[in-house]
């Protein structure tokens, strides 16, 4: 697992400081004194209800620099030496160096605190450069571990029961539920999503059959992100939602009444794209579109939310006061790598991977020199429709 960007040392000499921000993604923080002193300020709103606002966040004018002392309560700690210091996904500091200093310190992941951060990974997208000081690429890598393990435990039934969310508890179910979250959110709230390619060959060979690098990102879907990272997303909804339809099955949860709450695990995997439509929106909204069209229920949700009668002030859900049970699970055996493709697969992602077979470096031993039979059998097929590049997709897959 990637932790090179994660794990840092600081060495300041005195009077360095940094003004308020969060880090970024919703890490935890830890970090502790090893020579020297540092001041770790705190900011905390008032109204904690506030802490997963749509608006605050997003102000136009937003200053991290200068919080309103009404909305905010401060609070310092003094570190000196030994002293170790953890910090919640979202927390608000500035930090000030009252004598020479050198620190250690490092970001992880805590399942206990994945709603808080899927909820500060949004802020960061949409304000990141307000926010945060740093960007850390191998968040989703590190979340897609989370999800494996989760896989592991809950669907493979493997006896390894550390760190787990407790599922018979709302607190735990919502942890678990804001993992699958986070991971059908990857291609959504990542900038590289919306950024044009870096790999050359690619652009080149679009700019021969007359598609210019703008046009790509809407016609295929290409983007930044590069090839090996949105394969492992794809593997990795395809377990969020393995592991979803193993706990939902199993559940039988009440309301404060007594009465059971119908726990849909129906997630329409056999309808396939044949119905889908590419709305002529912006790249976001194309994003958010692939990630919700499988989840019927959610898409109508989105759909509302875009009316002029809909009120959502916080990202964070009134979780209903409910009993969970959940029978034992039963052993089962690992999804392959076509059944986990199947259930991750978006139709931004077909129209990825039929585009990448085409033009990617694959596809050709020289330049000017096109070599794979995938170009002859996508030739002609730039412009078709989703479905038809599912049915393709299917056939180069399993030849």
């Amino acid at each position: 697992m990637p932790t090179e960007d994660i794990q840092w040392w600081l060495c300041a000499t005195e009077g360095t400081h940094h003004y308020f921000h969060m880090d970024n993604w919703g890490d935890c923080t830890i970090i502790e004194v090893l020579a020297g002193e540092k001041i770790w300020v705190f900011a905390q709103l008032k109204d904690q209800k506030r802490q997963t606002s749509t608006t605050l966040w997003t102000e136009e004018f937003l200053d991290m620099t200068s919080l309103d002392p009404l909305e905010w309560d401060n609070e310092a700690v003094l570190l000196t030496p030994g002293t170790q210091l953890l910090m919640q996904p979202g927390t608000i500091h500035a930090v000030f160096t009252p004598e020479n200093a050198i620190c250690h310190g490092g970001h992880f992941l805590a399942t206990s605190t994945m709603s808080e951060m899927l909820y500060r990974a949004i802020h960061c997208f949409f304000k990141g450069r307000m926010l945060t000081n740093i960007d850390h690429p191998t968040i989703q890598s590190r979340v897609n571990v989370i999800i494996c393990y989760f896989y592991k435990v809950y669907v493979l039934c493997t006896p390894e029961l550390s760190y787990l969310p407790d599922i018979l508890t709302q607190h735990g179910l919502e942890q678990l539920m804001a993992t699958v979250c986070l991971v059908e959110l990857h291609n959504v709230i990542c900038s590289s999503s919306y950024t044009l390619t870096q790999e050359e060959l690619i652009a080149w060979r679009l700019q021969q059959d007359n598609i210019s690098i703008n046009d790509m990102l809407s016609l295929y879907n290409i983007s930044a992100a590069p090839y090996g990272s949105r394969m492992e997303n794809i593997y990795s909804r395809g377990r969020a939602i393995s592991l979803l339809k193993s706990i939902l099955g199993r559940a039988t949860i009440h309301d404060e009444d007594g009465n059971k709450v119908q726990a849909d695990d129906d997630n329409n995997e056999a309808e396939e794209y044949n119905n889908f439509i590419v709305p002529p929106e912006d790249l976001f909204n194309h994003q958010l579109q692939w990630s919700t069209s499988r989840w019927p229920e959610l898409q109508a949700t989105v759909k509302n939310s875009t009316s002029q009668d809909y009120d959502s002030k916080c990202l964070a859900w009134d979780f209903p006061k409910v009993t969970i049970t959940v029978d034992p699970p039963t052993p089962s055996s690992p999804l392959t790598n076509s059944d986990l493709m199947r259930l991750g697969l978006w139709c931004g992602d077909v129209m990825f991977l039929q585009a990448y077979w085409k033009y990617g470096s694959s596809t050709m031993v020289h330049e000017g020199a096109p070599s794979s039979s995938s170009d002859q059998n996508l030739a002609g097929n730039k412009r078709k429709g989703p479905h038809q590049s599912t049915d393709m997709l299917k056939r180069q897959r399993h030849s």
